[in-house]
């Protein structure tokens, strides 16, 4: 009885064994999605965040929703050593610790991108978020109080002249 159980417990760890390995190998990449500008054609867009999770079409604009995981540089990949040494000099062990590590901390951030297109299909604004938190994390334009739709390049500095309340 007890050389099956030690059996189990033998084959229990040898079946973890390699987890965090294989989970830091299939880690996502970073999305540059900083090159996203204004301007930018809607197929380019798709090369940094792949296909929209929704579009939505009105007369002059196009809306796209995306969702994406931003990860960490390649070099991160190092990590990887780590992860094999613990596992030969612990005969497995060490992937009670990495492999929850691994999966819950070092598997990137998910985020979220809200682009508008002008009937050009040039992009007019994105707004990139973070899925849990909302914070922000890039803008481009940079919006003030007034709003996107209310910014004309070439009103926009007489509008905020005139909305300035340091004049008033």
């Amino acid at each position: 009885m007890r050389v099956a159980s030690l059996l189990v417990v033998s084959m229990f760890f040898l079946s973890i064994t390699g987890c965090s390995i294989y989970s830091a190998a299939h880690a996502p990449g970073p999305v540059n999605y900083r090159e996203v500008r204004v301007g930018k054609d809607r197929t380019e867009v798709f090369t940094t965040f792949g296909m929209p999770r929704m579009s939505e079409i009105t007369a002059d604009e196009r809306k796209d929703y995306f969702e994406f995981t931003d990860g960490y540089h390649q070099a991160w990949k190092g990590r990887i050593l780590v992860y094999l040494a613990g596992d030969i000099f612990t005969i497995g062990l060490s992937e009670i610790v990495f492999w929850p590590l691994e999966e819950l901390a070092l598997q990137g951030s998910t985020g979220r991108a809200y682009i508008t297109y002008g009937s050009d299909n040039k992009v007019k604004s994105i707004k990139v978020v973070s899925a849990k938190l909302n914070e922000l994390w890039y803008e481009d334009p940079v919006l003030t109080k007034l709003g996107a739709a209310d910014l004309v390049p070439s009103q926009s500095a007489e509008k905020l002249a005139k909305e300035s309340p340091e004049e008033k």
